[in-house]
């Protein structure tokens, strides 16, 4: 009996001595597990950025032009008659109203009255308005920019169809802030002259032609379609126009009269004849021209015809420019 309460005895005095030892146990893990948790948060942490994307090359922002009200009255535009001169029959001037004539109000009713010509159509009509500069009243020309180069101005008259030729006489001025193009830098400006298909773009019909003048770079130049052009001769397509260089380097604000002649060839000859001048000067001349072949060769129509390019925006420039033109004339020979 006595050996039983023994038993017993020993038996919970391993049970207790068992517990203690756990409790201790827990105890130490519980600071171990404390003192990892501190020792982690005191160590200093790398942050790894993300890595930096390469700068966007952004082109220059062009400013928007807000739309107009639609229920906004167009104002009346007074524009006066062209009047042929008492002296010579045979000139038409182009009369540029001496009141401010806003781009939403230059309309096909304001461009007959200014040139006393039939309207055939028109491209981008709104970037046309009549200005007050240097106090001289002028036809302005907004190249808007556009992605490839600017935004075309084309006007297209049909004028009294003369089968022997014309003489175009203009102003023209590139106005304060005027930038030529990106990488590259051409265009055409102002009035030009057209016959039969009125050929441009590449075309490679010779049943039409066109002169305009341009530029390139700081430098006035005239561009020719005709039947007898090198890049249609030698078989390209499509087939650019005949560029005609001066040597007239132009600059902002300043006037230049640039005048042409164009005198028909006889059907199916090689005896056409251009002239360019500038300022009175005569700068470029091309003999032996086939303008048109088939039908009779005509001057049958007066274009507007502005704007930078191009197919891409290495023609754009940097921001929306204006060209400036006045006192124009045209001449039947």
């Amino acid at each position: 009996m006595k050996l039983k309460y023994f038993y017993s005895f020993v038996s919970i005095c391993i049970l207790i001595v068992f517990f203690q030892n756990c409790s201790n146990f827990e105890s130490s893990s519980i600071f171990v597990a404390q003192q990892e948790a501190e020792e982690l948060s005191s160590e200093p942490i790398d942050i790894i950025a993300p890595p930096e994307k390469p700068p966007i090359e952004e082109e220059p922002v062009v400013e928007e032009v807000p739309e107009e009200d639609p229920d906004k009255e167009e104002p009346v535009v007074e524009v006066p008659e062209v009047e042929p001169d008492p002296e010579n029959e045979n000139i038409h001037y182009l009369k540029i109203p001496s009141h401010n004539i806003s781009e939403g109000s230059f309309n096909k009713e304001v461009w007959e009255k200014i040139t006393n010509f039939k309207f055939l159509y028109s491209v981008n009509p709104g970037l046309k308005s009549v200005v007050n500069y240097h106090d001289k009243w002028w036809l302005q020309l907004r190249h808007k920019r556009s992605s490839a180069g600017t935004e075309r101005i084309i006007m297209n008259s049909e004028i009294p169809r003369s089968t022997k030729g014309y003489r175009l006489k203009q102003t023209l001025m590139f106005k304060a802030g005027w930038s030529s193009g990106g990488t590259k830098q051409s265009g055409k400006l102002g009035f030009s002259l057209a016959g039969g298909t009125s050929q441009s773009g590449g075309k490679i019909g010779t049943d039409g032609w066109s002169v305009r003048p341009s530029w390139t770079r700081d430098e006035i130049r005239f561009y020719l379609y005709y039947a007898n052009r090198p890049y249609l001769v030698a078989g390209n397509n499509p087939a650019y126009g005949h560029t005609l260089l001066t040597k007239t380097k132009f600059v902002p604000e300043k006037e230049y009269e640039i005048t042409f002649e164009v005198l028909l060839n006889s059907p199916n000859k090689t005896d056409g004849i251009f002239r360019g001048y500038v300022n009175g000067k005569l700068e470029a001349s091309l003999d032996n021209v086939l303008w048109m072949t088939g039908k009779e060769p005509e001057v049958d129509k007066l274009w507007l015809s502005s704007f930078h390019g191009g197919n891409s925006a290495a023609w754009s420039p940097p921001k929306d420019v204006h060209i400036l033109v006045r006192d124009v004339s045209l001449e039947e020979l």
